[in-house]
C-alpha cells in the first residue's frame, strides 16, 4: 500500500486557504495512487491556541468535507487540528475514511498545557489489510506507546508534529532515535513536520529493519510517498526475529514498568 506524507505551511486563522492546499495534495497523492495521506501536526489552522472554540468550529464543515473526498477517493486521511470533548481541547489527529476518528496527543508540552489536556488512549487505526498507529511529536520521545500499538498488530506509525527548528536539525533528531522504534517493534516508521513562519519541516520514513527509506530536509511544501508491505517476522532466527514476541512483561511489572 503507498502512503503519502506531507509537509505544508498553514496560514493562521485562514482555514479556508490551508483547505486549498490540503486538497491539492489529496489530489496529487491519488493521481500516484496513494491510499492514506498523513498531513502534520495541526495542519488545518498551524500551531496556534488562540480562539481555540472557533477553531473547532471551524473544522467542523471542513472535517465533513474531507471525509466526502476520502469516500470519492478511497483514501484515508489523517490530519491534525483541535478536538473538543465535554469541556477540554486537545490536540487531535483526525482519521478520516468511511468514519471519522481521533487520536489526542498523550504527552503534551508545557506550552500546550496551558491550553488543551492530555489525551489518555492509545489507538490503533486500519485501512483495508494495513493497521496503523499515531505519535504526535512529543509522544515520539516514549517507546511505550510504539511497543503498545506494534502489540496491537500495528504496521505503520505515523509521527505527524509541529517543530519550528531547522529541518536539517528535525531530521537529525528523528535519525537518532525514530530508527529504534522502527527496528525494535519491527513497524514502518514515518514522520512529518509543520512549517510555521518560525521556521520547521523536515519528513523522514524507516521500513521495519531500520533503514531510512526517504527523508526530506526542506522547508518548503512537499510530499513523500512510500510503500508499505506485510513482513513476517518471526522467533526463528536473528535477522528475521520480531523482538517484542521476546518481551518479559511479567518481569517488568515488578519495577512498574
Amino acid at each position: 500500500m503507498k502512503i503519502a506524507i506531507v509537509q505544508t505551511k498553514p496560514v493562521i486563522n485562514d482555514i479556508e486557504n490551508n483547505m486549498r492546499t490540503i486538497l491539492s495534495f489529496i489530489d496529487e497523492a491519488k493521481e500516484q495512487e496513494a491510499q492514506l495521506i498523513c498531513f502534520p501536526e495541526m495542519a488545518f489552522n498551524g500551531y496556534n491556541f488562540d480562539n481555540l472554540e472557533w477553531q473547532v468550529n471551524q473544522q467542523k464543515k471542513y472535517l465533513n468535507l474531507l471525509q466526502g473526498k476520502a469516500k470519492i477517493d478511497n483514501m484515508t486521511i489523517v490530519i491534525g487540528g483541535i478536538e473538543k470533548v465535554a469541556d477540554r481541547y486537545y490536540l487531535a489527529q483526525y482519521v478520516i475514511d468511511d468514519s471519522i476518528r481521533s487520536y489526542n496527543k498523550i504527552h503534551i508540552g508545557s506550552k500546550e498545557s496551558r491550553f488543551v489536556a492530555a489525551g489518555e488512549e492509545i489507538k490503533v487505526f486500519t485501512k483495508k489489510e494495513l493497521t496503523f498507529g499515531i505519535m504526535m511529536c512529543y509522544d515520539t520521545h516514549f517507546p511505550e506507546l510504539c511497543t503498545y500499538m506494534a502489540l496491537s498488530g500495528a504496521d505503520l506509525i505515523l509521527a505527524p508534529s509541529a517543530v519550528p527548528n531547522d529541518p536539517s536539525k528535525r531530521v537529525e533528531a528523528w535519525k537518532k532515535y525514530l530508527v529504534a522504534r522502527a527496528y525494535d517493534n519491527r513497524v514502518y516508521i514515518a514522520a512529518n513536520n509543520l512549517i510555521s513562519y518560525q521556521g520547521g519541516g523536515g519528513m523522514i520514513c524507516y521500513n521495519p529493519s531500520g533503514d531510512m527509506i526517504d527523508c526530506n530536509s526542506s522547508n518548503n511544501e512537499d510530499m513523500l510517498i512510500f510503500e508499505v508491505e506485510k513482513q513476517n517476522y518471526s522467533k526463528t532466527s536473528m535477522k528475521q526475529r520480531n523482538f517484542i514476541l521476546d518481551r518479559k512483561p511479567e518481569v517488568y511489572k515488578k519495577y512498574n514498568l
